[in-house]
């Protein structure tokens, strides 16, 4: 593959990805010209139009939006292998991206291991970022995501740090107002609060079970779920560490316990970057300091 097929693949990434060869010719620092020309060279080459141009849009063609996520995968992990390469025997340094879950669990527990890695570690620059959304690690640039629930990709690599015990639980002012709750079933009679989960599924071994939100609150954060859940909005479905104290102390009641779920918390990086030294490094920091920042804050809790 010769320096024109190169250059003309660096030149279709950047126009496929800032969506015009304007854009991409301020990106890029390229002229325009030189851009249109080296994409068009690289179709000739493949026998393929990869892009749909008018005087007033641009679009991907079919091929076009494969060709782009196959090609910008081989370059992240160009690049990924070129900065491993220069730092393969160099004191740890460079940035990492994180992206975590928030509320308690990002707050008070990740954040606060990020911050000694980052005092242990000064020349690492850590970029912590919170959303509950699920992020794209291939397309938004993430070194390293911290999620709870299923590996959505099995091609990326993934690392367990804790599993978490959900807990179904409402104030007692609210369960007096109902019979028993025996079934998950019959949690449709109850209004509920619901963060980013608003199907919420139930199983044993014998049965499964789904209730969609119907009625009620709904706010994408732990720790407004929890107070609404203490002043009696509805049923809220949250892992032990928010609600631990507050079925302990009785501000609320666990309702059907035998259908407590458990989830994984786990660290999820894409390939190319695990192969980075400081990203491992994290990743083992993480690892080992977890558990006892997770129980302190459990203790602190109470």
């Amino acid at each position: 593959m010769n320096k024109i097929y190169w250059n003309g693949i660096r030149s279709f990434l950047a126009v496929a990805k800032h969506g015009s060869f304007s854009a991409a010719a301020e990106a890029t620092g390229l002229s325009k010209a030189s851009l249109s020309q080296q994409v068009s060279h690289l179709e000739q080459l493949l026998n393929v139009q990869l892009l749909y141009r008018t005087t007033r849009s641009l679009r991907l063609s079919e091929v076009g939006v494969q060709y782009y996520e196959m090609c910008k995968q081989g370059f992240d992990q160009l690049d990924a292998a070129q900065e491993w390469a220069q730092h393969t025997n160099q004191e740890l340094q460079g940035a990492i991206k994180v992206n975590s879950v928030g509320g308690i669990i990002g707050e008070d527990v990740i954040a606060p291991l990020l911050i000694g890695f980052q005092r242990e570690y000064p020349q690492i620059n850590v970029e912590l970022d919170f959303s509950s959304r699920r992020v794209d690690l291939i397309n938004d640039k993430y070194d390293l995501v911290i999620r709870m629930g299923d590996l959505p990709d099995s091609s990326l690599i993934a690392r367990k740090l804790h599993t978490l015990t959900t807990h179904y639980v409402a104030s007692p002012s609210l369960m007096h107002k109902y019979p028993p709750i025996l079934h998950p079933q019959e949690l449709n009679q109850l209004p509920m609060i619901c963060g980013s989960v608003t199907e919420w599924e139930f199983s044993t071994q014998n049965e499964q079970y789904k209730i969609n939100f119907k009625q009620g609150f709904k706010i994408p954060n732990g720790r407004v779920m929890l107070q609404a859940a203490q002043a009696g909005l509805g049923v809220a479905r949250l892992p032990d560490i928010y609600v631990q104290t507050a079925m302990n102390n009785g501000d609320l009641i666990e309702i059907l316990p035998d259908w407590a779920q458990s989830t994984t918390l786990s660290l999820i990086c894409p390939p190319s970057r695990y192969q980075l030294q400081r990203i491992k490094t994290l990743m083992d920091w993480l690892a080992t300091h977890f558990q006892e920042q997770y129980d302190q804050v459990l203790l602190d809790k109470r």
